[in-house]
């Protein structure tokens, strides 16, 4: 449910990783759709049909995954204002019909973010969630604060789980002719949000990353997941899985540019750690604790020895403010470029 229909990087990669998860029980999705960002979406994606009428496609034992893109709370409230009101229509409709009385419907939020900066709208979802008595909702969060602020606020289960996204497993750039893109271009590749959960603006990027590697001669560059990819979504028939596929060898040819990466966006993070990049993250939103890309780094670090800081060669940077977290991360990566013998 909820597919990411936009050219985020991050969310497309979370439906391939979902995909991942789902072949590994031999399983494949009944229903694809996409519904929350549908001012986003090109003619041609499937919208999500109403509850009466997914539930009498998928029949009385069904299991509803929901896209773990954008965040549970109100970082991206239009999204869970959506999730409610589907979520309400399911419980109506299983409520409403005799013939659907002793129905099994199960959803499971795929691993989210769980955070919340207005109390009023975290009471509102509560109150909401502990309405349901048809419907079994449970919620998989990402990291430690999400499991802990969930299971305190809502009346339903919420588990740990490792971003979806590590289900791609370890990862290696193609260009467009499906070689392998080996040879960086820079030496550091700033990968830096420039939307509402980063709080710098693109002169304060540059003008950091010259104060510190300027002097020394190192090389860098400054990018963002595309906001616009013609030529890929001027397809209106492709298939969610062929825009998806091509976003992520987008990520990880951009992510390819730099010997190192500094970033504060999840997925680039993930991205880096599956390519086994030297990566310096930082959470970019800060505000009222929300601490997403460290929170999920964690508890999968925890999850697995397989992916330790030292496996995945990603580490954590932090600092009382954005501007710090970003000025110890360039002071880091231009540390390993001169222990590396890497600066030009």
């Amino acid at each position: 449910m909820d597919v990411a229909a936009h050219t985020n990087v991050g969310d497309n990669i979370l439906w391939l990783g979902a995909k991942e998860l789902l072949a590994h029980f031999g399983r494949t999705p009944d229903v694809l759709c996409t519904g929350s960002q549908l001012d986003y979406t090109q003619p041609g994606f499937l919208q999500c049909p109403e509850p009466r009428e997914l539930l009498n496609k998928l029949g009385d034992s069904a299991m509803i995954l929901w896209h773990a893109g954008g965040n549970f709370g109100d970082i991206w409230r239009h999204v869970q204002l959506y999730r409610n009101n589907y979520i309400q229509g399911l419980e109506r409709e299983l409520l409403a019909d005799p013939g659907k009385a002793k129905w099994n419907v199960s959803m499971l939020q795929l691993p989210q973010s769980v955070h919340y900066s207005d109390q009023a709208n975290r009471r509102y979802d509560g109150e909401l969630y502990a309405t349901l008595s048809k419907l079994h909702f449970s919620i998989a969060s990402r990291d430690p604060n999400g499991v802990a602020l969930g299971q305190e606020t809502f009346n339903v289960p919420v588990y740990p789980c490792p971003d979806i996204a590590f289900m791609m497993g370890p990862a290696q750039a193609s260009g467009q002719s499906g070689r392998a893109v080996t040879d960086p271009v820079v030496d550091v590749l700033l990968l830096l949000r420039c939307d509402k959960e980063g709080v710098l603006t693109a002169k304060d990027n540059i003008a950091l990353a010259d104060k510190v590697l300027g002097p020394h001669g190192i090389t860098y560059k400054i990018v963002d997941w595309p906001a616009d990819e013609k030529t890929i979504t001027n397809r209106p028939q492709a298939l969610y899985t062929e825009l998806a596929e091509l976003r992520w060898h987008l990520g990880l040819r951009m992510i390819s540019q730099g010997r190192t990466l500094i970033t504060n966006r999840l997925h680039a993070t993930v991205i880096g750690a599956l390519m086994g990049v030297p990566t310096y993250y930082y959470n970019g939103l800060m505000v009222g604790g929300y601490a997403k890309i460290g929170g999920t780094m964690h508890l999968a670090r925890s999850s697995s020895r397989a992916c330790s800081e030292s496996a995945l060669r990603s580490w954590h940077v932090v600092g009382q403010t954005e501007y710090e977290a970003l000025e110890t991360a360039l002071t880091r990566a231009l540390a390993w470029h001169i222990l590396h013998g890497e600066n030009r």
